[in-house]
């Protein structure tokens, strides 16, 4: 279960509509009738001979094909993930992260370190904040922390798959479990690397990361439950390096100094999947459709939706669309009482350039998008009027849409829903006035 299912909402980033296309758009919405032709306005004032013709289609079958990612940019996270997740379905995925450290005080003007001669470290305190979870409620795991060996820059994009360097020797073991509220990590004090008495003064974060390159958190083993994603607010001021140390000839005045985490800190998630332990079939085989289709957060599984029947709409001749709808439906079956639905669903579209956009519907607002997920019906519903009739008056570029975790970089979550192969089958309803 999630104790915190807030998750933050990080957008992929959306493209910039021109002044034109927009203007072009409002205008197509005037023309938006509903759904049947009791309801088309000034109907009664119509002669027979100029009646509109409303038509309303459903029977309309789409393609979609379950595909993986290579990888996502997992740079700049506003949440740290770490654990693992053993699931049935999906296989079994492993998250982790690094992260930097930085001086006190704030980042134009920091506070110098300045231990001096004769200093030695009484203890090193990692504090990190939980924010939640992902999983079973029992589940405890053994996690390990490394001091990095190599430097992460705040300016370099860092992606899902990278592979950190780190220092064997500094590896430090702690036993976590999902009701902690706050982790508090004694470290070795060699952890730090530098003995304090070689360190005149530290000033800046550059000169900083000669001496500490940064921190590597990752799972290493279950040893209680059936596995969790823990979700960790590494950028709350409770989430810090604390380092305690007093200088030798004067034992009787202990100093401290906190090394911060925060958005100057350079950082990334790193994910792990593998769905051979899974029951998962045909993924990434766009030439045979599986009974369902998964989609899945930390850059895991997507769908690609096809639309086969593009041609016949488009020969049907001059029309205005009244309303494009897709509807995917939850698989019922999937154990929901470990691994909770997502709240809300992302269709995109890829651009010229073959990366991944918002549909043009996306910016007219949520409530006329949709996405969220109706517990009700169990069914997740998109409005994609206006990227429809873009479809059907373009014949070139990609036509397929794909439909994604709303934020997959920092959710572990996952849903399976039915495909068109099956009988709960992925809706589509189409609606337009034949001029």
């Amino acid at each position: 279960m999630i104790r915190n299912n807030t998750f933050p909402n990080r957008d992929t980033g959306i493209t910039r509509f021109s002044v034109l296309f927009m203007l072009s758009l409002l205008s197509f919405l005037t023309l938006i009738s509903c759904d049947d032709e009791a309801s088309i306005i000034g109907e009664e004032l119509q002669p027979p001979s100029e009646k509109l013709d409303v038509i309303y289609i459903d029977t309309l079958s789409l393609d979609a094909f379950s595909l993986t990612q290579d990888s996502i940019i997992s740079s700049g996270f506003e949440t740290a993930l770490v654990g693992t997740i053993q699931d049935i379905v999906f296989g079994s995925s492993t998250a982790s992260f690094l992260t930097r450290i930085r001086l006190s005080g704030t980042d134009n003007n920091p506070t110098p370190f300045i231990p001096g001669e004769g200093t030695v470290t009484d203890s090193l305190i990692l504090t990190v904040l939980p924010e939640g979870f992902y999983g079973d409620v029992n589940t405890e795991m053994i996690v390990k922390v490394y001091r990095l060996d190599e430097d992460i820059l705040r300016d370099s994009i860092y992606y899902s798959n990278h592979k950190p360097e780190y220092e064997l020797n500094s590896e430090q073991t702690f036993r976590i479990a999902v009701n902690d509220t706050l982790l508090q990590l004694k470290l070795d004090t060699s952890f730090f690397g530098t003995p304090l008495s070689e360190i005149d003064t530290i000033e800046t974060n550059a000169e900083l990361r000669g001496f500490f390159k940064g921190i590597y958190f990752a799972f290493d083993s279950i040893v209680a439950g059936e596995g969790a994603i823990f979700l960790l607010d590494v950028l709350s001021p409770s989430s810090k390096l604390t380092l305690y140390y007093h200088d030798i000839n004067n034992d009787t005045i202990p100093e401290e100094y906190t090394f911060n985490i925060n958005i100057f800190s350079a950082r990334a998630n790193l994910f792990f999947h593998d769905y051979s332990t899974g029951s998962i079939a045909h993924l990434n085989d766009t030439l045979v459709e599986d009974t369902l289709i998964y989609i899945q957060g930390l850059g895991g599984t997507y769908a690609k939706i096809d639309f086969p029947f593009l041609e016949e709409l488009r020969n049907l001749g001059p029309m205005v669309v009244n309303k494009a709808e897709i509807k995917f439906k939850l698989w019922e079956y999937y154990d929901n009482t470990l691994f909770t639905r997502p709240e809300e669903l992302r269709l995109l579209r890829k651009n010229e350039e073959g990366k991944f956009t918002p549909l043009f519907d996306e910016a007219l607002g949520e409530d006329y998008f949709g996405g969220r997920l109706d517990e009700e019906s169990g069914t997740y519903t998109f409005n994609i009027t206006a990227h429809l009739k873009t479809l059907l008056n373009d014949e070139t570029g990609d036509t397929s849409i794909y439909l994604f975790m709303r934020n997959p970089i920092d959710s572990p979550e996952r849903v399976a829903l039915f495909n068109n192969t099956s009988p709960n089958n992925i809706g589509f309803r189409f609606v337009y006035t034949k001029l």
